[in-house]
């Protein structure tokens, strides 16, 4: 009987694994399928956490936190709304957090295409980047996969440009000796290509000045399902250490989106 059980194990268990299609697969199946997009315009209303710390030199910030609320179809002065902070007096880092939420030259659709995890351009699974030799899989299980995507990928989204004709030289070669430093790693859901997570980080320090040096950086961000089905940045991460004019400057940032209300 036993015998019998454990062939009866091995069998089900291979038919399953045959039945697992593998991501790559997967993705070069998919290539010219027309895959759903999220709205233009963020229908939901957001609670936004804010925690900022960092080091300059010997002196260490003490972690500042805020809670916002985030209204994207707003107008841009009344996109955010204050909920509470730790201290009256806030960093600069907190400061630019607010001026670029409230910028009157970021759109609606601005704001959309930074909430959602892959936006209509974003281009994770897009025409160019759908071939399978455009990811290195770490490893995969029947539910999702870990892959590496091309090094110019990962570039234009530390850089936050895509290369074109119109970049400068500087641009091009500020992309060239990030793509040269640049390690990461995506994590996707099966069958359905959803990405679940990403993280990058730098391999080795980079210059980014005569004065300046890159020592550090790393960015992770995990995404959650909307109510309306879609992919969106429920947490984000960033680490960065550098060095100025001999002095050392440490930056943590953590974001975290939660209570979404459709309006």
């Amino acid at each position: 009987m036993k015998k019998i059980l454990s062939a009866f194990v091995v069998l089900a268990t291979s038919a399953s694994s045959a039945q697992a299609e593998d991501i790559l697969s997967i993705i070069e199946r998919q290539a010219n399928v027309t895959r759903p997009v999220p709205p233009a315009q963020n229908p939901y209303n957001y609670t936004l956490d804010v925690i900022l710390s960092g080091k300059e030199g010997k002196d260490v910030t003490a972690p500042f936190s805020a809670k916002l609320l985030i209204n994207p179809s707003a107008a841009p002065e009344e996109r955010v709304t204050i909920v509470s902070t730790s201290e009256e007096d806030y960093p600069d880092e907190f400061e630019q957090l607010l001026k670029e939420t409230r910028d009157v030259e970021k759109s609606a659709e601005d704001l959309a295409e930074e909430f959602w995890c892959e936006g209509e351009d974003d281009g994770l699974f897009d025409d160019e980047d759908m071939s399978a030799e455009a990811f290195t899989v770490l490893s995969e299980t029947e539910t999702e996969a870990v892959i590496k995507p091309n090094l110019k990928f990962m570039a234009e989204i530390m850089m936050d440009s895509e290369e074109s004709d119109d970049m400068s030289k500087s641009e091009r070669k500020m992309m060239k000796k990030m793509m040269e430093r640049l390690d990461g790693e995506f994590i996707i859901s099966k069958p359905d290509l959803t990405l679940k997570s990403m993280k990058m980080w730098l391999t080795r320090p980079l210059t980014m000045a005569v004065v300046a040096k890159l020592k550090e950086m790393e960015v992770s961000q995990s995404c959650a399902i909307a109510p309306n089905g879609f992919a969106y940045t429920d947490t984000m991460t960033m680490h960065v250490k550098a060095k100025a004019l001999g002095m050392t400057m440490v930056q943590d940032m953590d974001l975290k989106v939660s209570g979404l209300t459709l309006r």
